[in-house]
């Protein structure tokens, strides 16, 4: 059987997680669906297909109007990430659990991590420093570091280091090349990625890699992309003060998630200011800058300052471009054309929608 996984037109409705990327390639509960496929069915055929104008960014083919062939199973790039979805696929079943919208993301991620970390231990050799505690190769774990680990599993990735006072609470997964600095606490089904930094309170939440969280503040029920850096004091909320559920924004339209914990969706490459503060529900796009208080999404490639005497504008995607070159050779990686023409893309794809933000069309608090 050969396994056919398709974007289809609704991978839009992701944006900005799918403005940088296929959806099988969005993390939940420590999994892409690309990786979660991979090791689930090492001996398949699998095929990718994306939507054209990411082909010139990924090595994947482009997707057409082409019906299933007898010998395939054709997979959703939406479906989640998890065991139940791949059980169904096993007895060949393709009404799977999808991702509709980006705050999904973080809802999926809060209900399938458990199991999904159960997954990744069958997948390299651990060594269990204490109960229910993992960890890989040439990880330092200092002193006056407590795990608790009874309500989950707690994975550390292979060169990672936890620095002394810290306290993580299961079920997490701190990926490979970490630092979780002095006085963090993280719990409750925290997925971090490889070479990231992190310090202060963080809760149900998943960070990509080469993000940065290393000074004081709350994050907690969010996504954070790739790359993105978070100022000293930054703070999200994911509850209302009235403790009623949480309403996002798409376009025109209002949707109830139904939950009463919900934070932030922040895109790749995106940045906060010392003591931003990111209201419930809001989503940022790919290479914005935020300033004060967030209390509305922010498009891609805008300074957010509505509350400073500048105000919000359009920011300059040849300085993201610079941005991002500086970002890279810290880490100690060339930036290439591809990088680059990515964020190009990522600004022409998003003018529309600056603009409608820029006349003050659609913006209304919820």
């Amino acid at each position: 059987m050969k396994f056919v996984v398709y974007e289809d037109e609704n991978v839009a409705d992701l944006y900005p997680l799918t403005l940088t990327r296929p959806a099988f390639q969005i993390p939940v509960g420590a999994w892409t669906l690309q990786e979660l496929l991979t090791v689930s069915f090492p001996e398949a055929e699998i095929e990718y297909r994306i939507r054209a104008e990411l082909t010139s960014f990924f090595d994947f083919p482009a997707q057409n109007n082409a019906t299933p062939k007898p010998d395939e199973l054709w997979i959703n790039a939406r479906a989640v990430p998890s065991t139940a979805n791949i059980e169904k696929i096993k007895t060949g079943d393709t009404e799977l659990d999808l991702i509709e919208y980006p705050h999904e993301v973080i809802i999926w991620h809060k209900r399938v991590c458990d199991a999904n970390l159960q997954r990744l231990l069958r997948e390299k050799k651990w060594t269990e420093i204490q109960p229910n505690v993992f960890v890989g190769e040439n990880v330092k774990i200092n002193d006056h570091v407590i795990f608790h680990s009874d309500a989950g599993v707690i994975i550390i990735d292979d060169e990672s280091e936890i620095f002394p006072y810290t306290v993580i609470e299961g079920p997490v997964k701190i990926g490979k090349g970490c630092k979780i600095l002095e006085h963090t606490l993280i719990r409750d089904r925290v997925v971090v990625g490889d070479v990231c930094k992190i310090r202060g309170e963080v809760t149900e939440s998943i960070l990509m890699s080469y993000s940065n969280k290393q000074h004081y503040g709350f994050l907690g029920n969010a996504f954070v992309g790739i790359w993105v850096n978070l100022g000293a004091g930054t703070c999200n909320s994911d509850l209302k003060n009235t403790y009623g559920k949480i309403c996002v924004k798409k376009g025109k339209e209002k949707i109830n998630t139904g939950e009463q914990f919900l934070g932030c969706v922040i895109g790749d490459y995106s940045k906060s200011a010392i003591n931003t503060s990111i209201f419930t529900g809001k989503t940022i796009g790919v290479s914005s800058y935020l300033y004060g208080f967030i209390d509305e999404d922010v498009p891609s490639f805008v300074s957010f300052m509505k509350y400073l005497c500048c105000g919000s504008f359009t920011f300059n995607v040849d300085k993201a471009i610079e941005t991002q070159q500086r970002m890279f050779l810290r880490r100690n990686r060339q930036q290439d054309k591809q990088d680059a023409e990515l964020l190009r893309f990522v600004f022409q794809a998003t003018q529309d929608e600056r603009d409608v933000f820029f006349s003050g069309k659609y913006l209304h608090r919820i």
